[in-house]
């Protein structure tokens, strides 16, 4: 299956692997909508190196043009993930079709609420940043 093939059966689309795709997306579909999560760096390099240990995932070599090992070389991979957070507010900066989220910054509902109006999802969904609602 094509990659477009797959995309064009979603309206939201996040996480891996699509922060290397972003740019593709935005000049191939009309008026697409990205979301970039970002978190203190500290707790993301922390993240890093809880699920990675000292072996980098390929995958997380290419979003972050780093082969480094996040836990003998962790102001490498901060250098990195700076930069690609830096490269990707720049691409969309003073666009309308860009929302960053700041995770472990601002609070669930305040992500759910930006979220429900960035996406047009209606208000008071079952779903809250992070956690499904029972209803």
């Amino acid at each position: 299956m094509s990659l477009d093939k797959f995309v064009e059966n979603y309206d939201v689309l996040t996480d891996n692997p699509f922060p290397l795709l972003y740019e593709y997306f935005d000049r191939n579909y009309a008026h697409p909508l990205f979301v970039l999560g970002t978190r203190p760096t500290n707790k993301w390099l922390s993240s890093m190196q809880r699920y990675f240990g000292t072996r980098m995932p390929a995958l997380g070599n290419a979003i972050y043009s780093s082969d480094t090992n996040p836990c003998t070389d962790p102001e490498a991979l901060i250098y990195s993930y700076e930069k690609h957070t830096r490269a990707v507010r720049q691409y969309f900066s003073g666009r309308d079709n860009f929302l960053e989220i700041k995770i472990g910054e601002d609070s669930d509902l305040k992500i759910t609420q930006e979220l429900e109006d960035f996406v047009g999802l209606p208000k008071n969904t079952s779903i809250l940043f992070g956690k499904h609602l029972p209803k």
